[in-house]
């Protein structure tokens, strides 16, 4: 997200063209931004997403200067003018996206990109509590069935809790975002097709690989950190 008052900049939307390759563009795109301050939380998934694309562009991230912020102090730095770029969940992109601000580029430039996101525990406590696991996880595609079936009732409560934690979407604004912007698995199905099965359009292992060695090459991690991409990914555990 940019002030496009500010920077009169080309986005990726407008750039793209028939037969173009993707690589080229995304240069395009990003060299205009060359040098400027991107906002951006670097433990999270948005700074692997945009590390990908500098890589697939053939530049550096030291062709920008990073300013590392927390996701809600994003939109204020970027309005303020303390960053040049935000790079943001969804929640932040709305806001600032009321108030004027456009999109340069979003993840959807690079569909490997996809952050695959989920809950946590550890590979120990699954395996001897599996059962309760699978249970949970069984638990978790229930009550996104529910939503999907039931959205007019369900948005709003979800807008509720995330004003709750300070973060303000409306209920009309969820309609735009849920299972298009992002997606929600809400069967067993639905997850083994997509992102356990090689080929799915979500699948796990590109996307744990790609964020694996986007925080390698970033230093985020050291670069002999050599475990099994299998154990980072408890879904698969839990989905069998």
């Amino acid at each position: 997200m940019y002030d496009p008052k500010k920077f009169q900049w080309k986005t990726y939307e407008n750039t793209v063209k028939k037969g173009s390759k993707i690589e080229d563009d995304i240069k395009t795109v990003l060299s205009q931004a060359i040098g400027k301050k991107v906002g951006v939380s670097s433990g999270g998934g948005e700074y692997a997403t945009f590390a990908t694309l500098v890589s697939t562009a053939g530049m550096n991230l030291s062709d920008f200067v990073i300013v590392d912020l927390a996701q809600e102090e994003l939109p204020p730095a970027l309005i303020s003018g303390s960053i040049d770029i935000m790079i943001a969940g969804i929640p932040q992109r709305l806001a600032v996206g009321k108030v004027g601000y456009a999109t340069l580029m979003d993840q959807r430039a690079l569909p490997s990109s996809i952050v695959h996101a989920g809950f946590g525990a550890k590979r120990s406590w699954v395996n001897k509590n599996l059962k309760l696991s699978r249970a949970i996880q069984n638990t978790i595609f229930k009550t996104l069935t529910y939503i999907e079936k039931n959205p007019a009732k369900s948005f709003p409560i979800i807008s509720k809790c995330l004003a709750a934690g300070g973060t303000k979407v409306d209920a009309e604004e969820l309609t735009a975002v849920w299972n298009k912007m992002e997606f929600f698995p809400s069967d067993k199905k639905w997850y083994v097709d997509n992102v356990v099965t090689p080929g799915g359009k979500f699948y796990w292992k590109d996307r744990f690989q790609s964020v694996v060695d986007t925080l390698k090459s970033g230093g985020k991690i050291k670069s002999s950190f050599s475990v099994p991409l299998a154990d980072l990914n408890y879904g698969l555990k839990t989905s069998k």
